[in-house]
């Protein structure tokens, strides 16, 4: 698709020129003219940054500039219960919360409101708009916890599959026109 790109969250990335402040929603979409791949360093938890995120999706021209989201608080085993999700669909809470609460982070941070809350504005955007939908693709490897009962099932194939793929161990990201990371 034309004047289409993703976007990746990742970890934090030190820069290597001097900063200049701009206003950063016009900046990102600027970056998807001249960039496939558009990065947004993240500290987990992070309020403020949640809320700036949260406006990021909202603002149109985001919208307008991007297809994909991949973040990595989401269990790719879960990616068709988001896909309906974020489509508008009617999916059980307890369905929806493995999401972010079944990943192979073995921590509570993904427990914290701002990242379900992300999940709900990309929904709402999408409600909000019939000519353009945006995805969020879930970065995390699908593990399944069922099938993990010892070291050596953790470091299975079937398990873990994303490994080594374009994600790279890379969190959060998307890529142009929609084109699926697995």
């Amino acid at each position: 698709m034309p004047g289409s790109l993703s976007f990746l969250l990742t970890a934090a990335v030190a820069a290597s020129s001097p900063t200049v402040p701009v206003e950063p929603i016009g900046a990102i979409v600027e970056a998807a003219r001249t960039h496939q791949l558009v990065a947004i360093g993240e500290e987990h938890g992070c309020d403020q940054l949640h809320a700036f995120l949260r406006a990021l999706v909202r603002d149109r021209r985001f919208a307008d500039a991007f297809n994909d989201i991949v973040v990595e608080f989401g269990n790719a085993k879960y990616q068709d219960v988001i896909d309906r999700f974020v489509r508008g669909n009617d999916v059980p809470y307890e369905g929806l919360r493995e999401v972010w609460q079944n990943t192979t982070q073995p921590t509570h941070i993904w427990d914290l409101p701002v990242y379900e809350e992300f999940f709900r504005t990309v929904r709402a955007v999408n409600a909000s708009r019939s000519d353009r939908r945006l995805r969020v693709v879930l970065g995390d490897s699908p593990i399944d916890w069922d099938q993990v009962s010892d070291a050596a099932s953790w470091r299975a194939p079937s398990v873990v599959p994303l490994r080594g793929t374009a994600l790279g161990g890379t969190p959060f990201g998307c890529l142009p026109g929609g084109v699926p990371l697995n």
